[in-house]
């Protein structure tokens, strides 16, 4: 792979087995203690591939000469692929999709690249349920299908 190549389907967060952090677990690290640093979280996030070797960050709007110096050091590939919405932007969506659609959504995020929020439903929402949460959801950001969970009661009840 070369440097700076992406693999495919590869991407998202993957836990380390054991200690200590893989090498591109520590320039990860290093990277999103940057962006903690000198910009809001809403700006970036950064992941660790699959093949524990790549590190990939996304960001919305123009990527900062300091952290793209910062990567340009790392002992490992770092890409920089475009966030197409910001944390805030996803967190607005999300508040939207939950305030217009009461007592049908289980379960609410945003896609780790920052492209989508995703939803699951409740096991006794209505067939329709996921088409018309989109016709009132208040937002234009995407909305990914993530299926039908019902939560657990920590109890095990």
């Amino acid at each position: 792979m070369a440097k700076g190549e992406i693999p495919d389907a590869t991407e998202g967060g993957y836990p380390n087995p054991g200690w200590p952090p893989t090498v591109a677990e520590e320039a990860g690290r290093a990277l999103a203690d940057w962006i903690a640093e000198h910009y809001d979280r809403s700006s970036g996030s950064v992941w660790v591939l699959k093949d524990r070797t790549t590190v990939v960050v996304h960001w919305r709007g123009t990527v900062p000469v300091g952290l793209r110096s910062l990567a340009a050091r790392q002992p490992v590939p770092v890409a920089f692929k475009p966030a197409p919405y910001s944390l805030d932007e996803l967190n607005a969506a999300i508040d939207a999709v939950i305030a217009n659609n009461p007592g049908i959504v289980s379960a609410i995020g945003s896609e780790p690249d920052r492209s989508a929020i995703s939803v699951a439903l409740f096991s006794t929402a209505p067939p329709d349920a996921f088409a018309q949460l989109k016709a009132r959801a208040g937002t234009s950001i995407p909305i990914v299908f993530r299926g039908l969970i019902d939560p657990i009661p920590l109890g095990g009840r």
